[in-house]
């Protein structure tokens, strides 16, 4: 798997937080919505926020006796929807090393579909996504602000 990139503000999150004691009980908040002195929202930054996560793997799992392998597209998945809760979607391309590994060689019409597929998939994903970066500059322009979620 490529590099993590991780902006500065989840960064200084995690920083301040340290590691987590138990996974099910520790949660990053980074919005606190207080009224009275109480507690009555929280939230992440980045919540609902669209976000792409590309995948690539040499070869492919799926009717092997490998399938179910891939541990790193789950835990990447649960981390970004369900810690950060951000609207999610998945790019994943298969075969990547067709081409590079001759014991795949026999799989380079396939590959080329899929590699057709997954860009036409991050091609799709990037434009909504640079959209809603656009509308969310807009937004933050006019000062105003979304609401954290209850809960």
């Amino acid at each position: 798997m490529g590099p993590i990139y991780v902006d500065g503000d989840t960064a200084a999150m995690a920083r301040r937080l340290g590691p987590p004691e138990r996974e099910s009980v520790v949660r990053p908040i980074d919005i606190a919505t207080f009224k009275d002195g109480r507690i009555v929202a929280i939230g992440t930054l980045l919540e609902g926020k669209p976000a792409v996560l590309v995948t690539v793997r040499g070869g492919s799992y799926a009717g092997t006796p490998r399938e179910g392998w891939d541990h790193a597209t789950g835990w990447m998945r649960r981390l970004l929807e369900e810690v950060r809760r951000l609207d999610l979607n998945v790019v994943e391309s298969e075969f990547t090393l067709v081409g590079v590994n001759p014991a795949l060689d026999e799989f380079k019409d396939l590959a080329r579909q899929l590699r057709s597929r997954a860009e036409e998939q991050a091609r799709r994903h990037g434009r909504a996504l640079g959209s809603s970066l656009s509308s969310a500059s807009a937004a933050d322009a006019s000062g105003r602000l979304e609401p954290a979620r209850s809960e």
